[in-house]
Order: C-alpha cells, then structure tokens, then sequence
C-alpha cells in the first residue's frame, strides 16, 4: 500500500499517529510496539473528535516519568528492541541532524526537548501503525513553512531551524 499525506496545516507525530489509526491501524498493536522498547511511565489513548465540520482521531499520550531528555542513541537503542527498522532509521537521521547542528558525531548527540516519551512514542507508534496497515511507501505534499522563534534548552531558535552544515 502506498500512503500519500497532505500536511496543509502541518504535522505533528501525534497527528499522524491519529490518521494512522484513523486508516485503520490497530491501536493496540501501536501499544504492543512502544511497550517493547522497554519505556516505562506512558499511557496512550485516541478519542474521536469534532473540529468545525471535520472529524479525525486525537491521539493522547500521558506521562508519569518526568524524564524529558535523553541520549539519542539510548531511543535508538530502545526503538531498536521492537524490529522497526523505520523508527529506527527516523531517531538516527533525527541524530545525525542533530550532530551536524552541534559539531559532534550523532552518537554523542544529547536529545533535549526530541528525548522525552512522546518523540519515542510518536516515531515508534506511527512506524507500527505503518507496519499494520502494509504501507510501502510515503508520499508527502510539501509541509508548510512557518515563521518567528521557538524557546529551547539551546535559547533561541529561528522556524524553521537552520540547516545542517554539508560535511563537504
């Protein structure tokens, strides 16, 4: 199967969580997969809601750990106990971005505000998701730009962030 995405308003992990599920994937597979990563302290759920004269699956995922940082090759570690080589692949190319925005190699690179439970659930519950449904492959319109800072661990950033540097 092949999945095409129109993210004219963005998108966000839990919004694709929540179209995922809306597709048809089962949610308790998603919940089997992010438990097999060994993370502890979570609970997800997905209600159906109404916004103006649209319907989707909002997808909840609530936290007991107050753990909201961790090193990147930890979630890779951790996404690689469920055989999701997606998820996998997503926290290492998160990584190596990461790396080159900071000068250090991807295996020394300390996810901030990307190493809390919701960027594990998210990468990890959408590559089940798509694992459920036999998707292939993805096709994506273009997201859209948006503008003006985000507040981080690091200070101030512009939106959207600035490039890696080429290692050329």
């Amino acid at each position: 199967m092949i999945l095409y995405l129109n993210p004219f308003t963005g998108l966000a992990g839990d919004m694709l969580l929540g179209a995922l599920l809306d597709a048809g994937a089962s949610l308790d597979a998603v919940r089997q997969a992010v438990a097999a990563t060994g993370l502890t302290g979570w609970r997800l759920d997905a209600e159906r809601v109404r916004t103006g004269a649209l319907t989707a699956t909002r997808v909840r995922i609530e936290v007991d750990d107050d753990a909201t940082e961790r090193p990147a090759a930890e979630l890779i570690a951790m996404a690689a106990r469920t055989g999701l080589t997606v998820a996998e692949a997503a926290l290492t190319a998160i990584a190596e971005v990461e790396g080159a925005l900071h000068g250090v190699p991807a295996a020394d690179v300390h996810l901030h505000e990307l190493g809390g439970h919701d960027t594990l659930i998210d990468v990890v519950g959408c590559a089940a998701a798509l694992r459920d449904l036999r998707v292939t492959r993805v096709h994506s319109a273009p997201l859209p730009l948006g503008g003006g800072t985000v507040h981080t661990r690091h200070g101030v950033l512009p939106r959207p962030g600035p490039p890696p540097r080429s290692p050329c």
